[in-house]
């Protein structure tokens, strides 16, 4: 017979047992929900339902006494922290719709899936539709259609999901036209040749919309960037914004403002460029720099060669009587020059206005941009000049400093800023000719006839003869 005490003690224990398992578990108002799996943030958690996952019970303190011994669960979970759920997700069905750019459905394209660790393949329907029924918590899609595109992959997570179905975008994007390659060369250290790799940071956008940035290893023996650019719209611009993202202090910008649109580059890339992105500038203390000047280039059909890769031979910065500044450059391809504040001094220069210019070392066309950029970062772009140049045959003159203040550029008009060799520096009558900083030089009155016909009719023989000054007639060779 059993004795009362004996059952008075089972239904005390019995009691405590309940109190102490609804107190660890059951506390619904502080019930978190992942993935339509339950959790309690008070005293360990309860995973799925009745406070179960597979044969583990996760009580106060996170521990279970199911089985007459201790489990260990998550002892240091805090209160306020619920525990995510492991992965138990069987079934899901993904609904997919494959859109080109222009946002059209894209029809009978093959789209590869990689689900529970097996490649599978799909092929989207007459409406640009696909349904795939996956197995786990993660599948990877992979699109890759005719060259018109280019492939993309998408990761997509289902285990927060709580539906049985997810609908899945993939959206193409147009295939690659415009190749990049970063001129590593250089800044101080002459031992950086072109072959140089470092990281880059980039970013870029297009007039018809399009964008990007990223990072991608510089250099010209490894892969380029390749981007898109919508040749077919006849007001595309493009600009492209690069550093280095790793020691480097030096920012460069790429424009370009027409796209030529013909039958002769049908084939991809369509473009290359080269921007000019070295190391970065150490012999100088970053409070003493006064600006830094990129020359970047692009052809149409190729990628710009060594040739095209070289800027200039010769880099000017001169005040209006013809007093130059020395300047440091890229020693491998003369792509890049700065300049330091101490040079205004040292060369007793300090508030005049400032001309930048440059024999143009090219052979062919060029095509590209001049970024200036002062000591606060902010950069100015100017196109240069699209005409055939001659090795050396031609000086280039983009902007002028007013009162030597980098932050006070004004750009030199483009009828005004190509001129003939061995012209540079100038004298002040042909200095105040070019630079549009304002100045008590009078054209009319402190120029001679000399120095007028010199200009016009030697140094810049395209140039338009201002109506401030007298007509001038050049001599019949």
């Amino acid at each position: 017979m059993i004795s009362v005490c004996y059952l008075l003690g089972l239904f005390v224990s019995l009691s405590q047992a309940a109190y102490g398992y609804n107190r660890g578990i059951q506390t619904s108002s502080q019930r978190r929900n992942y993935g339509g799996m339950q959790t309690s943030s008070s005293q360990g958690g309860q995973y799925g339902q009745g406070g179960q996952y597979g044969q583990v019970q996760y009580g106060q303190g996170g521990q279970s006494s199911r089985y007459g011994q201790q489990q260990t669960g998550y002892k240091s979970v805090s209160k306020d922290v619920a525990v995510p759920p492991r992965c138990i997700k069987e079934l899901t069905r993904v609904e997919i719709a494959l859109l080109t750019p222009n946002g059209k459905y894209y029809p009978g394209a093959i789209i590869y899936y990689m689900d529970a660790g097996q490649i599978k393949t799909i092929m989207t329907d007459g409406q640009g539709k696909a349904s795939v029924l996956v197995r786990g918590c993660v599948v990877t899609f992979f699109a890759s259609v005719t060259p018109k595109f280019h492939h993309i992959n998408r990761k997509i997570h289902l285990e927060f999901n709580n539906d049985k179905s997810v609908n899945v975008v993939l959206s193409l994007k147009n295939k690659c036209n415009f190749q990049i390659w970063f001129q590593q060369s250089g800044g101080d250290d002459d031992s950086e040749g072109d072959q140089y790799t470092d990281i880059v940071h980039y970013m870029y956008s297009t007039a018809s919309g399009g964008n990007g940035e990223g990072f991608i290893n510089g250099g010209e023996m490894v892969v380029p960037l390749c981007i898109y650019v919508d040749v077919t719209n006849p007001d595309e611009k493009l600009k492209f914004l690069a550093t280095r993202a790793a020691g480097g202090n030096t920012i460069n910008q790429l424009d370009v403002s027409h796209f030529d649109k013909d039958d002769d580059y049908d084939d991809f890339p369509r473009y290359g460029a080269r921007i000019s992105l070295p190391g970065g500038i150490y012999s100088t203390d970053a409070t003493d720099l006064l600006f830094t000047f990129f020359i970047n280039v692009w052809l149409k059909g190729e990628f710009p060669g060594d040739d095209e890769a070289k800027g200039y031979t010769d880099f000017y910065v001169f005040n209006s009587m013809a007093v130059t500044l020395d300047y440091i450059d890229n020693k491998n391809f003369d792509m890049f020059a700065y300049v330091a504040k101490s040079e205004l001094e040292d060369k007793g220069v300090i508030g005049d206005d400032l001309l930048i210019g440059m024999d143009l070392f090219e052979d062919g066309e060029l095509n590209g941009n001049g970024a200036f950029v002062d000591n606060n970062g902010h950069i100015t772009s100017v196109p240069l000049p699209t005409t055939e140049i001659d090795d050396g045959a031609f000086g280039w003159v983009p902007m002028c400093m007013c009162k030597g203040d980098p932050k006070n550029v004004k750009i030199v008009p483009k009828e005004y800023s190509l001129l003939n060799s061995d012209a540079l520096p100038l004298n002040k009558c042909h200095f105040y000719l070019l630079c549009p900083c304002p100045s008590d030089f009078s054209l009319a009155k402190d120029c001679s006839n000399d120095d007028l016909e010199t200009f016009f009719c030697t140094i810049c023989v395209d140039c338009k003869q201002p109506d401030s000054i007298s007509k001038i007639t050049c001599p019949i060779p």
